[in-house]
């Protein structure tokens, strides 16, 4: 079985990292593990190709988008962005047919983009509260 790390993203803090590993090529899982070592935490079960991966300053939570159903409502596909806490816990389904989720660093609000607009939510969930249309 061959494993590689994808995409890594470190706190803000610098006292996590999440990172996507690959295996044997095809499934995807998102991961965390404390920076000074330790055992590393999968957070998902197969999430599909991730393309994106941001971890909150504190290292408390991660988003990212991904076109699996790591959690049973993604059926269609589409790269979609999801938000977990770094324990596990509170795994969310954030939007429908977005990618490049990016977490703000006190981890209260996530940016992705949409058929080239750029969208901002609160990482609770919930409907986009501000909206950058595509640029001409």
């Amino acid at each position: 079985m061959e494993q590689q790390v994808i995409l890594a993203s470190i706190a803000g803090s610098a006292n996590r990292v999440a990172f996507v590993v690959t295996v044997n090529g095809a499934a995807s899982y998102v991961n965390v593990v404390d920076a000074a070592g330790g055992t590393p935490v999968q957070l998902t079960p197969h999430a599909g190709i991730v393309d994106v991966l941001s971890i909150s300053d504190d290292g408390n939570a991660v988003v990212f988008s991904a076109d699996g159903d790591p959690l049973g409502n993604n059926s269609d596909g589409s790269f979609e962005v999801f938000h977990v806490r770094a324990d596990g816990s509170d795994s969310r389904w954030l939007t429908s047919t977005a990618k490049g989720a990016m977490i703000s660093g006190d981890g209260q609000f996530v940016t992705y983009e949409s058929e080239g607009q750029v969208f901002v939510i609160p990482a609770s969930g919930g409907a986009p509260f501000l909206h950058f249309p595509a640029l001409e």
